[in-house]
């Protein structure tokens, strides 16, 4: 099965140590199927590619917008469209596994959707328990999202 994985957090050249629990799980999807990370990151930041053994790691850049909710899910949606569309395309990806519930699980789901591939959704814990701390828009973006996966890992 081709994978393609997306999360904000993955470790790359400048933090090696960031998000290591993201890494431990593509190394162990990785030793059944074929993965492809896309770990997007800010404008500002360098541009990325690497190879952390037989799996490809991408970093698409995206221009961050303040707030939350909608716009930033709107926001992630424009700017990763083609990255997230070309890389299903070039791994033939069967599923794409998204990392935590948000803006930007909701904008891959969107383009999930129209490429017809499924989304598995996965939440770690604080994605759900820190949202009745977040904004109304922000609810609404992690309810949609969680509304919209094909499968949900909490």
């Amino acid at each position: 099965m081709n994978v393609l994985f997306v999360s904000y957090g993955f470790p790359d050249s400048e933090n090696l140590s960031g998000s290591i629990f993201a890494l431990r799980q593509v190394e162990e999807l990785a030793k059944k199927h074929k993965v492809v990370v896309l770990s997007p990151r800010p404008l500002n930041g360098k541009q990325q590619v690497l190879e952390h053994e037989s799996i490809r790691v991408a970093f698409p850049k995206y221009f961050p917008l303040p707030g939350s909710g909608l716009a930033k899910a709107v926001n992630c949606f424009v700017f990763l469209f083609k990255p997230v569309l070309r890389a299903v395309n070039k791994t033939n990806a069967d599923v794409i596994h998204v990392n935590m519930a948000g803006p930007l699980s909701l904008a891959v789901e969107w383009i999930a959707g129209l490429a017809g591939v499924p989304v598995v959704l996965q939440c770690l814990g604080s994605d759900l328990l820190v949202l009745p701390k977040k904004g109304f828009g922000e609810r609404i973006v992690v309810k949609k999202s969680l509304s919209c996966a094909n499968q949900e890992r909490c």
